[in-house]
């Protein structure tokens, strides 16, 4: 198990996996969390932005030595249809009001 919010987690699973497994062919990134109120991450991320992309880019960037030997190999990132609802913004999340529901999971799946 891996929390992808907290990056010493990942760390922890992605040094774990390489030592047990000898290949990946297949990498699926499919994490999301709402919380109901803007939460930072034990790292001082915001949740969501930890969970939705900081950890998964952190995951794949760990495992891709392996996806590489592997080869061929892929990596797919999953998202939702409900993210095209959603205005891309800066990631200035600090100077934005904090959005909750389901438009801001999708505007986090948008990043």
């Amino acid at each position: 198990m891996c929390d992808l919010s907290s990056l010493r987690s990942v760390r922890r699973f992605g040094a774990e996996f390489r030592k047990r497994s000898p290949r990946l062919h297949v990498l699926v990134n499919n994490a999301s969390v709402l919380p109901p109120k803007r939460t930072l991450s034990d790292d001082g991320i915001e949740l969501r932005f930890a969970t939705n992309v900081v950890g998964p880019f952190l995951l794949t960037e760990l495992l891709l030595p392996m996806l590489k030997d592997s080869a061929p190999a892929r990596v797919i990132n999953v998202s939702s249809g409900g993210m095209y609802s959603q205005k891309l913004r800066s990631l200035r999340s600090r100077e934005q009001q904090f959005a909750i529901g389901t438009s801001s999971r999708r505007r986090s799946r948008r990043m």
